[in-house]
């Protein structure tokens, strides 16, 4: 599947799968979303946090009942009076009376509460500390000093920029409870820690785990209105890892929400196919085989649909609706949702199938690499399609129909931003595959060809959605990404007295091989060269083209003005003599102490990159 580039910061912490920085390097919006997912602050109607307003002791209360993971169990409701000025209908009673009866918030001597006031750098330090085990007794010295040297020496103020006798805003306390998070309890373990709270190495807050804890689904959408449904207006909304707008929902969209973040999660992921096996058994399965590819199923109705008992057998045709991590979320009828797919056939085979009764069936098979970057097993007449062909894939009533594509081109130069080929603009959901005659297929992201000039020869077909923009694009070998690359170490080729041809050793990613060409010769020389080799020996052989490097990056590299891009599988040897040992560029990036050379296949403006470099120390 591909992914997608996300085009906000807020989608870009919602999605992160990986732990999150340190509290020391934490930025403001990891910081919101982080004390925002735990529930300690919460958005108006509209999502926004209002960072500059101020916080009164009332919401102060409110925040630490949150933050000491009690929001499920204690109500802002309260069955009698708290304070003079805090009735049992005050709409923070509940919290109020909590926090009061845990020691982290006092009252006045007056007997009030004063539950508007807006509440103090050191009155809220007071009740953190508190709430970390530290009381009067544990510190040395007077208030509010005592308190505040704890406070500076726990990190509770880092990033903090209100001080002592300052009334405390929201963007304040986002940084103080995130702080809070990561601060060392007086029992020795730190406050999330000791919440249950999942950690990342560093010992800070796993957000990731943080927000599939508290995301409710899979859910089916049962209609295109379904978002009126939630309880909440989305406050960030992502269709297949990228951004989108409520007005995009389908019905059928497999998705998922976060109230307390306002965030929803749509997978628009679907496989039609025929239903050919499930593992371990029809009784219980936990697998299901559709279209010659196996998904794990992820919900029981989804199991319940293609077991024994359910509605479905080996041999229909089904849809599959998968959600997060590909997992089938639900089964339908394939009568129940039209569907096409355009993609390039790799193979055809006959293939023998269980009915999981006894029974079998023998049909030709056509695998087939879709613009999806799936591959698919779909049945096809006897000589209807053939290897390398371009094919549309169509399911009408249930019923699967292969066949040929005719050439549908286009020509233009790509922008900077990969967002439009000419003037042709690109869905954000565009689909792109590069694919040879052979029948061979890469999926691509559309950043692949920024800058890229595509010719007619480069495009094979695409399809444009009902807004005409491109949403799926079949390269014809543009990029050069699928051919092998590496280096010629010895060539001898013989052109006389009757006899043509050619032998060669070369190194490929680090292994060395040799073959020989009895029918003829290629002109190489020795040296980096795209080496294609097929069972039946040598498919093409060609020397790359060289250049000086005066700079490298994993992006890119350059000699002087010249930019040259640098293929994602770049291969690096350090020679010596004629001895090459494959290396990486992190090890030889020392223009000090390496002089470099670059080869590559075509110029950076037909889709050419660096495939191979050579260093040789100085």
């Amino acid at each position: 599947m591909m992914r997608k580039r996300l085009t906000a910061a807020l989608l870009a912490v919602l999605l992160a799968a990986c732990a999150l920085p340190p509290a020391l390097a934490a930025d403001s919006e990891t910081m919101q979303q982080t004390v925002r997912a735990l529930g300690i602050l919460t958005g108006d109607e509209n999502g926004e946090l209002k960072l500059q307003n101020p916080v009164t002791r009332a919401e102060f209360s409110k925040m630490m009942i949150a933050a000491a993971g009690l929001g499920d169990s204690i109500s802002g409701q309260a069955n009698m009076s708290v304070f003079k000025d805090v009735k049992n209908a005050h709409w923070a009673a509940g919290y109020i009376k909590a926090t009061v009866e845990r020691g982290w918030l006092a009252g006045y001597t007056d007997g009030t509460f004063r539950p508007e006031n807006t509440i103090l750098l050191e009155e809220a330090v007071t009740a953190l500390l508190r709430m970390l085990g530290y009381d009067s007794q544990s510190l040395s010295g007077a208030f509010p000093s005592a308190q505040m040297n704890k406070y500076r020496a726990l990190g509770l103020d880092e990033n903090m920029t209100a001080g002592q006798g300052q009334r405390l805003t929201r963007g304040d306390c986002v940084t103080l409870f995130y702080n809070l998070m990561g601060a060392q309890t007086a029992a020795g373990p730190t406050f999330a820690a000791g919440r249950g709270l999942a950690l990342n190495a560093d010992g800070e807050v796993d957000y990731a785990s943080l927000v599939a804890a508290e995301r409710k689904g899979p859910f089916v959408a049962q209609s295109d209105y379904w978002s009126a449904e939630l309880p909440f207006v989305i406050d960030a909304l992502t269709v297949n890892g990228a951004r989108s707008e409520a007005s995009a929902l389908q019905k059928n969209d497999v998705y998922y929400y976060n109230e307390k973040l306002r965030s929803v999660w749509v997978y628009r992921s679907r496989v039609t196919g025929v239903y050919t096996a499930a593992a371990p058994s029809t009784a219980q399965p936990s697998t299901v085989t559709v279209a010659g590819a196996t998904y794990t199923l992820s919900s029981a109705a989804a199991a319940y649909a293609l077991s024994g008992m359910g509605s479905f057998r080996p041999g229909d045709t089904v849809t599959l609706l998968l959600g997060m991590n590909g997992g089938v979320v639900a089964v339908l009828a394939a009568d129940s949702m039209d569907t096409v797919r355009y993609g390039v056939v790799q193979s055809i085979s006959a293939r023998t199938y269980s009915d999981g009764y006894g029974g079998s069936w023998t049909e030709n098979v056509a695998s087939i690499v879709c613009t999806d970057g799936q591959l698919y097993q779909d049945p096809v007449a006897q000589n209807a399609v053939q290897a390398g062909q371009l094919v549309e894939v169509s399911v009408k009533d249930g019923k699967t129909t292969v066949k040929a594509l005719a050439r549908k081109s286009l020509s233009g130069s790509v922008n900077t931003s990969a967002t439009a080929v000419g003037e042709r603009r690109f869905a954000d959901d565009i689909e792109i595959i590069d694919t040879t005659d052979g029948g061979a297929a890469l999926p691509l992201y559309a950043s692949r060809l920024a800058k890229m000039t595509l010719s007619a020869g480069n495009v094979r077909f695409y399809t444009e959605d009902e807004t005409g923009k491109i949403n799926r694009l079949i390269l014809d070998d543009a990029t050069g990404d699928m051919a092998a690359y590496g280096i010629l170490t010895s060539v001898n080729e013989i052109d006389a007295n009757m006899t043509v041809m050619g032998q060669y050793q070369y190194v490929i990613n680090g292994q060395a091989g040799s073959i020989v060409s009895q029918n003829g010769i290629y002109g190489v020389t020795a040296g980096p060269a795209l080496i294609e080799l097929s069972a039946g020996g040598i498919q093409s052989l060609k020397n790359l083209k060289e250049t000086a490097l005066t700079s490298v990056s994993t992006v890119s590299a350059r000699n002087g003005g010249q930019e040259y891009g640098m293929a994602e599988a770049v291969q690096v040897y350090i020679r010596r003599g004629s001895s090459y040992t494959l290396s990486t560029l992190s090890a030889v990036d020392d223009l000090n102490e390496y002089t470099l050379r670059g080869f590559y296949d075509k110029e950076y403006a037909q889709g050419g990159r660096i495939r191979v470099i050579i260093a040789t120390e100085k």
